[in-house]
């Protein structure tokens, strides 16, 4: 694994788990049943976050 690999997990790892306890926070307790839904949706975008952010640190280090 590389470094920008390495990078990138951890910058979707914080950014899934920053927007789902700002999602807590603000759902009822307990959390309707759809929140389920939106925890999907996070996960998916910490997953676009996961690969596009390599592709930055690239750019970044070749100096574009």
């Amino acid at each position: 694994m590389t470094a920008h690999q390495k990078t990138a997990r951890r910058v979707a790892g914080i950014f899934f788990a920053a927007w789902l306890l700002l999602a807590l926070a603000i759902a009822d307790f307990p959390p309707p049943s759809g929140f389920v839904i939106l925890a999907l949706v996070l996960l998916a975008c910490a997953l676009l976050v996961f690969l596009r952010v390599p592709v930055y640190l690239r750019w970044r280090a070749e100096g574009a």
